[in-house]
């Protein structure tokens, strides 16, 4: 599923980078400063609460439907485990610092380069895979209370 919403995620980045209106451009900078509180914080569920309103100004901005609805309903799939991607050191930074150059690269209208940092953005390391993979087992291992 990550897969598949990385590559859905970088579509919408890519078509954002050339559809997308400067209204729409000024919606998606004024999302990115307000996660500065949560930064500042280190609210991690602040955070993920407004990242799917940033996430979804990137899907309108590409301005198909289709696509909008499909990325959206993957994201509210695969939310839990986008969270658990928060607990990680930095995340919260690295994440503001990856929004911040995915905007760059739709204002500028770099297509290819949204794309490729949306791709990286919501694609799992193989090493965050393993951990949740492991925080999930762990889970289901626990006995019932």
């Amino acid at each position: 599923m990550f897969e598949v919403m990385a590559e859905l995620e970088g579509l919408c980045g890519r078509l954002a980078a050339r559809r997308m209106t400067p209204a729409e451009h000024a919606a998606l900078v004024a999302v990115h400063k307000r996660f500065r509180p949560y930064l500042q914080s280190g609210d991690r569920e602040g955070y993920h609460a407004l990242n799917r309103s940033f996430h979804e100004l990137i899907y309108a901005g590409s301005h198909n439907q289709y696509l909008r609805q499909q990325a959206g309903a993957l994201y509210d799939r695969l939310a839990p485990y986008r969270a658990y991607q928060l607990k990680r050191r930095d995340a919260l930074r690295l994440a503001s610092e990856e929004h911040e150059a995915i905007i760059d690269a739709i204002i500028a209208g770099d297509g290819e380069k949204a794309r490729r940092l949306l791709i990286e953005h919501v694609s799992l390391s193989n090493e965050l895979f393993a951990d949740l993979v492991a925080a999930i087992n762990m889970v289901e291992a626990s006995p019932a209370a």
